[in-house]
């Protein structure tokens, strides 16, 4: 049979008039490209809303779009009768009327201006920008007919966008996996990878765009009523919107601030026009430096960390492709291009285009971490839940099976996982709470009332489960260390802790919650435990499976040994000195 197969210089060939017919494409129908894009950019932002809105109610993803469009056209309506009212208000109140600035202009160029020597006459300078202002006046007058013509044209695109973007909100499903199903079969993975990146930036810049237009209209707001800038609502809008231009837009902003200030002046600030209108460019410049420096890198992360000079470049080639669409999406687009960009440099020079990916799939986190100075330890001094009884795992498996119930809330994560995290960031301000009701006496009354809902529900004595190894881990310690515990727990339980091993000689000193005034993660139960011992603190290992162990002994002074038995994870032990799986290993690490 004949191959019917096209040769490589006929793919090649094909290949080259396809760019040409995309180019020409994109040439001969530049105008609808806009509304394409802002059409996609809209069923990006809704897309997360419709699959919510269709996984949670369990309804057609037709009649979830249907409702997100719904929503949004009626929040659309509502902007309009709620905002602009107030935005006339306020730009009715701050009455600067053309006038009222040609008359302070002409109050600064009354006279000649000498800069360095030279004498301009600032009469002249004058005489020119009035000139200039009636010409652009006149022009604006005669072009208002266009102006309504191309307000009228708006609307008909808005109606556009508006079908479009119904449409890929819709079958975005179906048109991800059709372009990811493009790709030769050997290039899959590279594709998903991809994408991935790319979804990165774009929710990044979304995400963090909105935030920062709302950090930074709130900051300035704040700013300028403390200093006593008159109308500092409106500057404070002006600069929230402005923010969506990079880099640009909070020194545009700063623009009528700073000619308000230098024509009116503060409320009650004892400070001239001039050198109220130089504070209030000062704020300004304090605002966008703490911006950039603090809350950029926080809020939009790496995936847009460009240097000004490129998302200058990159406006100015937006602008000029785009208008202010293009300035808008200058810096996502350039960080896209980013992403491509290495992509193509790394095959070309045979590397792995995804190394942090290839990493992570390849390579398993090593335990232990760490090591112990183990020629100073003297004592060994333990936490008891999740280090030496096995209560944490038993607690969060129980509360875990409840929660089935309303599993639908952990997609992204399992239960387990988000009540390991619940309780540990709750656990230091549960002590914290605990020492407060210490001092004013009102602990006694919360452990009494503890103890009667426990009498109430009829509960059993508790047993103490021993973590796996724990015991025999304990007997070997015994020779060689002096051992304690240090716990949170009520002098009652820790007691019942050592009578149900059996061997209450195996610990010198016992510090319960009962014992100290302040809890984990203050250094003062580790201090206490080694001035009962009569050693100090740097002689002492604690052995606890949460971040309140390791701060309290680092705190102290003492050796911290993480182990990730209880509720901790590997990230809320990072400051331990030793990081281990469980608290049996540890005596690899003190005995021979």
């Amino acid at each position: 049979m004949q191959d019917k197969r096209w040769s490589d210089t006929t793919k090649q060939w094909i290949l080259v008039g396809i760019v040409l017919l995309l180019a020409l494409a994109f040439y001969r129908f530049q105008r609808i490209l806009t509304p394409v894009i802002v059409a996609i950019l809209l069923a990006y932002v809704l897309h997360p809303t419709v699959s919510f809105l269709e996984r949670r109610l369990r309804i057609s993803r037709t009649l979830a779009v249907s409702v997100s469009f719904l929503f949004l056209l009626a929040l659309i309506s509502l902007i309009p009768l709620v905002v602009i009212p107030a935005l006339v208000e306020q730009v009715s109140d701050l009455n600067l009327n053309l006038q009222e600035v040609l008359d302070f202009a002409m109050s600064l160029l009354s006279g000649p201006l000498v800069i360095g020597g030279f004498t301009i006459e600032a009469s002249q300078l004058y005489d020119r920008a009035v000139a200039a202002l009636e010409t652009w006046v006149s022009t604006f007058a005669a072009t208002s007919v266009n102006v309504l013509l191309s307000v009228a044209s708006g609307l008909a695109w808005f109606v556009i966008v508006l079908v479009l973007s119904f449409w890929f909100v819709r079958d975005a499903p179906y048109l991800t996996q059709r372009i990811a199903a493009l790709a030769p079969t050997d290039y899959q993975r590279d594709v998903r990878m991809l994408g991935q990146k790319i979804v990165e930036v774009w929710k990044a810049f979304f995400r963090g765009q909105l935030l920062l237009c709302l950090v930074v209209a709130v900051a300035v707001t704040i700013t300028l009523t403390i200093v006593g800038l008159p109308y500092a609502l409106l500057m404070g809008l002006i600069a929230g919107v402005l923010e969506l231009i990079p880099n640009l837009g909070p020194t545009l902003a700063a623009v009528p601030a700073v000619l308000i200030a230098l024509i009116r002046g503060s409320s009650y600030l004892p400070l001239s026009p001039f050198w109220f209108a130089v504070l209030v460019a000062g704020l300004y410049i304090v605002i966008q430096q703490v911006e950039n420096n603090v809350l950029v890198p926080r809020i939009m992360g790496r995936s847009l960390n460009l240097h000004p000079l490129v998302v200058l470049i990159g406006i100015l080639m937006g602008a000029s492709l785009a208008g202010i669409l293009g300035i808008f999406l200058a810096a996502p687009a350039l960080a896209t291009l980013r992403v491509l960009g290495r992509y193509v440099y790394s095959n070309l020079i045979d590397r792995e285009p995804f190394p942090e990916q290839e990493k992570s799939a390849t390579q398993e986190v090593a335990l232990p971490i760490g090591k112990l100075e183990r020629d100073n330890v003297r004592a060994v001094l333990f936490d008891l839940d999740g280090t030496l009884i096995d209560t944490d795992d038993s607690a969060i498996e129980r509360w875990a099976g409840r929660l089935k119930a309303v599993d639908w809330l952990f997609r992204n994560r399992s239960p387990e996982l988000f009540l390991r995290h619940l309780i540990m960031r709750g656990e230091g301000w549960a002590n914290g709470a605990l020492m407060v009701l210490d001092r004013l006496g009102l602990d006694p009354v919360v452990f009494a009332v503890r103890d009667w809902l426990r009498r109430l529900r009829r509960r059993e004595p508790r047993d103490f489960p021993l973590v796996d190894g724990v015991g025999e881990l304990l007997q070997a310690l015994s020779v060689r260390y002096r051992l304690g515990v240090v716990t949170t727990r009520g002098r009652k339980d820790v007691l019942a802790f050592v009578n149900q091993i059996g061997r209450a000689d195996l610990f010198e000193v016992l510090v319960s919650r009962d014992d100290v005034r302040r809890l984990k993660p203050h250094p003062e139960p580790v201090l206490k435990a080694a001035d009962a011992l009569g050693l100090p603190p740097e002689q002492c290992v604690l052995v606890g499976d949460t971040s309140p162990d390791v701060r309290s002994a680092k705190a102290a002074g003492a050796q911290a040994v993480g182990v990730l038995c209880g509720l901790g994870l590997l990230e809320d032990l990072e400051q331990a000195d030793l990081i281990l799986a469980s608290t049996a290993d540890l005596a690899a690490h003190l005995l021979d």
